[in-house]
């Protein structure tokens, strides 16, 4: 595969992936947010533990965790939203926003490498 196929093959990936996130985000903003982060991540484990074991191949591992799976993903929509919710419930902010969400990416992301690796 070309250098110039990987590009726009990653371009289309995170265009998809950008709609897919525009879409879950109007319906649901909060759980959505939560929802397309924790799903991006473990999808980044899966093409990790993927390409670890040699499933994938270079290309093919750029064009899903980098073009779709970063993408999907959004830390700044999710740091506004931590500062938005913080001012008025603070401790609420911090469980239900932070440390939950936190928890799960991680655990599902380990939970991954250990069924794949």
């Amino acid at each position: 595969m070309t250098v110039v196929l990987v590009v726009l093959a990653t371009l289309s990936c995170g265009a998809v992936a950008t709609v897919l996130r525009f879409v879950i985000l109007r319906a649901a903003p909060v759980v959505g947010l939560h929802g397309v982060n924790v799903v991006g991540t473990v999808l980044l484990a899966v093409v990790v533990a993927l390409l670890n074991r040699g499933s994938l191949t270079w290309p093919v591992a750029v064009i899903f965790g980098v073009g779709f799976s970063g993408a999907l993903t959004t830390f700044s929509t999710w740091i506004v939203l931590i500062d938005q919710r913080r001012q008025t419930h603070p401790w609420r902010t911090l469980i239900l926003d932070v440390v939950l969400p936190s928890l799960a990416a991680v655990g599902l992301s380990v939970a991954t490498f250990i069924v794949l690796g």
